[in-house]
């Protein structure tokens, strides 16, 4: 009897076990099927958009962006590189991209000034996280100034 009961018990922790290591092959991070927009995205944005609103969660102001070489500038606050690490910043606001008054994109911006982190983050129709790239130097430049302006009143240089 005894010997049954530790066979049983045998063949429940081995099919335990083994049912497990196969659920953790199967199953795959979120995170690491949210890819990089193909270049006609930054292409499009860069020849069409024409004004852009920066709308922030927790900050008493937003900054609006009309002039077409200051658009291509902040345009230039994107990169082509994949996000590491989702879990370095938090979102912050919003970036609405429009051309001739139409919305050609939105995304979330997501920064931390103490862990020089910075990333946008493209939803699809259903909310969904679709793509996300890196925040290049010089947009962290810029969003830690407007952190600091919210935190501090004035931007330092």
């Amino acid at each position: 009897m005894r010997i049954q009961f530790l066979i049983a018990v045998v063949t429940l922790a081995f099919l335990t076990t083994s049912c497990k290591s196969n659920k953790k092959t199967e199953t795959q991070d979120p995170a690491s099927q949210i890819v990089v927009p193909p270049m006609e995205f930054f292409q499009n944005l860069a020849e069409n958009c024409d004004f852009i609103d920066y709308i922030f969660d927790d900050y008493s102001f937003s900054v609006s962006v009309k002039q077409k070489s200051n658009v291509r500038g902040n345009i230039s606050y994107m990169s082509d590189k994949p996000v590491e690490n989702f879990g370095c910043a938090g979102a912050i606001g919003s970036a609405y991209y429009q051309a001739k008054g139409n919305h050609i994109a939105e995304l979330r911006i997501h920064y931390d000034y103490e862990a020089d982190c910075g990333y946008f983050l493209m939803r699809d129709k259903s909310k969904k996280p679709k793509y996300a790239f890196q925040m290049s130097p010089n947009g962290k430049i810029f969003f830690r100034q407007i952190y600091q302006t919210a935190t501090q009143g004035q931007p330092s240089n």
